[in-house]
């Protein structure tokens, strides 16, 4: 093959369509997920996820708290020496963010303290055993006062 050929063959406007289709093509791919996720969703499971369910849970617990400030936080999981319980560290982040703007910390030293229980309703001989009192409760969401703290 001759130079003058290879070069009609790769010339720019060849290169320019190579490079359209190169460009084009990802797009086209991206675009067609997108439209087989619309076509399988189901508008029946707004609402039941894990983050507004957790949301629902606080609600009344969050209309009763100050909007800001910070709150300890208790749970029957022991994150303290299992850090590696990963349900108990989502239950503990999912807290924080539906408490949010309110700053909830993972430790019980805290004058107000948020229970969140997940084994069963709430004992309420726990907390006492502990200096707390029960301000509220709500089956599995406590609030608590740490009489312990000023």
């Amino acid at each position: 093959m001759r130079s003058a050929d290879r070069k009609a063959l790769f010339g720019p406007a060849v290169r320019v369509r190579v490079g359209i289709l190169l460009i084009s093509l990802p797009a086209l791919l991206t675009v067609w997920r997108l439209v087989e996720e619309a076509i399988s969703f189901d508008p029946r499971g707004i609402g039941k996820d894990v983050v507004t369910l957790y949301e629902k849970r606080f609600a009344p617990l969050k209309g009763m708290l100050p909007n800001k400030g910070v709150v300890g936080y208790i749970t029957d999981a022991d994150l303290q020496s299992r850090p590696e319980d990963v349900k108990a560290v989502q239950r503990f982040v999912l807290t924080q963010y539906a408490l949010a703007p309110l700053i909830v910390l993972n430790i019980p030293q805290s004058r107000l303290v948020v229970g969140n229980f997940h084994e069963g309703a709430f004992d309420p001989k726990l907390p006492a055993n502990q200096g707390f009192v029960v301000l509220l409760n709500f089956g599995d969401v406590v609030l608590l006062r740490n009489e312990a703290v000023p």
